[in-house]
């Protein structure tokens, strides 16, 4: 199934998807929301939901050579209750890689800082040239 993800024009474009794995039983499907508009350089995000582990997986690539801040709602019947993992993939620049001499240019590491929770959503600053992921348990209720 997916879950369309809602911006007002003209960054429509930059977010492909919001998806979530099979067995999600809500009536009502949850509706990420990113509301933060981006700068005109290119950007994409998905999430995925699973129901049985109450989690929501969002990812997040800035294609830019500035950080981004980025602002995700949610309006799911049960609320974000934290954050359990968020981890950046990020380099000094577009093209880095690793190699023998330098083996870790381009290397996980926690996201710092880490998003900021809300009450109806969370805030994410990603880094320039970043591939970022986030972990979030959902509540009870």
């Amino acid at each position: 199934h997916t879950l369309p993800a809602t911006l007002p024009p003209p960054y429509a474009q930059g977010v492909k998807a919001f998806s979530r794995r099979r067995g999600l039983s809500s009536s009502k499907p949850p509706q990420p929301r990113l509301t933060t508009a981006p700068p005109a350089s290119r950007w994409i995000a998905t999430a995925s939901t699973d129901a049985r582990a109450r989690l929501v997986n969002l990812k997040l690539v800035n294609y830019a050579p500035n950080a981004r801040p980025v602002d995700v709602a949610w309006s799911g019947e049960r609320a974000f209750a934290r954050v359990l993992n968020a981890t950046v993939l990020t380099a000094a620049s577009a093209d880095a890689q690793n190699n023998l001499s330098m083996p870790d240019a381009v290397a996980p590491a926690a996201l710092d800082p880490p998003p900021a929770l809300g009450p109806t959503g969370l805030s994410i600053a990603m880094p320039p040239w970043s591939l970022v992921v986030v972990t979030v348990a959902l509540g009870d209720q």
